[in-house]
């Protein structure tokens, strides 16, 4: 009789003790300070790979820009100085003397990157040589935001090779 009235006070409590619900959250709390420090780098990669691909488009874009600049006689002058581009934000000019190349390169270069990608947060400086190769191209990407562990992604090429490098805060 009294394992009966045991039972049927049993079925009649539903839901969980207080003990069971902490043991739960204990559990939960776990898993998650475990996968918590995963995911940030996985975060941490894709932004990486996001601004490495970016890096690529806005380089080739502007040996594209080089090419046909040269195709065009741009590079005629025999002063390396007359043969300098920097592009800061897609627009301004630092270094360069304005002229028919510095034009080029800021009109063509968002030609081609088209609508996808600005060059709002790019800084690009090259020397080039009277046959319209690369004496010395530089490209920073500045990654914005507070999260972002990449402040900035620089880009080097020059005679002796190229290289790609994370410079962070």
């Amino acid at each position: 009789m009294k394992v009966q009235q045991l039972l049927r006070r049993k079925r009649a409590q539903k839901g969980f003790t207080l003990v069971e619900v902490i043991v739960v959250l204990v559990i939960l709390a776990i898993l998650a300070a475990l996968l918590i420090p995963s995911m940030v780098k996985w975060i941490d990669k894709s932004r990486w790979a996001e601004a490495e691909s970016r890096m690529n488009l806005v380089r080739k874009a502007v040996v594209s820009t080089a090419v046909e600049a040269y195709a065009s006689d741009k590079f005629t002058p025999a002063d390396i100085k007359d043969r300098t581009v920097d592009v800061v934000n897609g627009e301004g000019t630092l270094v360069s003397p304005p002229g028919a190349l510095q034009d080029y390169f800021v009109s063509h270069l968002k030609e081609y990157l088209g609508e996808d990608l600005t060059l709002k947060d790019f800084w690009v400086w090259g020397q080039y040589n009277q046959d319209g190769t690369v004496y010395s191209l530089d490209i920073f990407y500045y990654l914005k935001g507070s999260n972002n562990p990449l402040p900035a992604l620089h880009y080097h090429e020059d005679a002796s090779g190229s290289s790609l490098t994370r410079e962070e805060a």
